[in-house]
């Protein structure tokens, strides 16, 4: 066990050892319109010293470790722990546009500031994007049953970082937050294989009659600032019966031909075999249900 002599020294040790930028391969870097920008930067025994952003053509830092100063949403710090002295502060630009183009510093605060510098071009137009969208699942569901519907929205590898995904119902944005789905709804998003497609599935575990109307997908490509839509009718029906195809709807009788079948209950049909038994009917069968037709025996 060490004690703490031994801490001591190995963290001053740590103070005193200067930090070093490493080599990412990535300082000149060019995005589309409304594209991920990912700008790297790569650390080795940092110890105890901060890490700060700044665009070289403004006065004051962008961010000061993952806070970010700057009030553009776009931007944001993504720190990643490598190894034991080794981590990376890399500045992240969501959406990048022509005004996020230019000569980006990182640095880290010591007596001497130490620099890292990255250049980020950003092209005034959006590269072109191939997109489509398709949603299928259940259309008709028996009442408490699990509705489940599937969405699969492709975009071009560029644009799939500045992709997003919603649920509409009836007109409304499905929110997991909502009472009417309170420990009902999960909605799972994943990437596909071939790296351009994401796939979302709404899952409603027990069907409700509110739960009747039109599901829409909507993808958002925000490096062409384009939408689109596709949508889905669930019908959820009264019955609870698994077999609904066997259902025979409001009418006692099924036409065959010139004759019509009564379809009795099975306790009138023992009702009558007992009355038959004891001799004691004296109507026809039908009469005693206020029917008439032949019995099927």
């Amino acid at each position: 066990m060490y004690n703490r002599g031994c801490l001591l020294r190995a963290y001053n040790y740590k103070r005193q050892v200067r930090p070093t930028f490493l080599d990412t391969g990535r300082r000149n870097i060019t995005v589309a319109k409304g594209g991920l920008a990912e700008l790297r930067c790569r650390i080795r025994n940092l110890g105890p010293k901060e890490v700060a952003w700044r665009k070289l053509s403004m006065d004051y830092p962008l961010t000061v470790g993952t806070f970010v100063f700057e009030k553009d949403d776009h931007i944001s710090v993504d720190h990643k722990t490598l190894s034991s002295d080794v981590a990376e502060w890399n500045l992240v630009i969501k959406r990048a546009q022509p005004k996020h183009s230019g000569t980006y510093e990182c640095q880290i605060s010591a007596t001497n500031v130490l620099t890292h510098h990255v250049h980020l071009h950003v092209l005034d137009s959006p590269s072109g994007v191939e997109s489509a969208i398709e949603l299928g699942g259940t259309k008709y569901v028996n009442l408490y049953d699990p509705i489940t519907l599937t969405c699969n929205a492709t975009f071009g590898r560029d644009a799939l970082s500045s992709a997003q995904v919603d649920w509409f119902h009836n007109g409304q944005i499905i929110k997991s937050s909502d009472s009417h789905w309170s420990n009902r709804l999960r909605i799972a998003q994943y990437i596909a294989s071939d790296g351009r497609t994401i796939i979302s599935e709404l899952r409603i575990t027990h069907s409700v009659h509110e739960d009747d109307g039109r599901y829409v997908c909507r993808t958002t490509n925000y490096v062409n600032d384009r939408q689109e839509t596709d949508s889905i009718d669930v019908i959820v029906l009264t019955t609870a019966n698994k077999d609904i195809s066997k259902r025979t709807g409001d009418k006692a009788g099924i036409h065959d031909g010139e004759s019509t079948y009564i379809i009795f209950a099975l306790s009138d049909v023992f009702s009558l075999a007992k009355q038959a038994r004891n001799k004691t009917c004296t109507h026809r069968p039908w009469s005693l249900l206020g029917g008439h037709g032949n019995v099927i025996k």
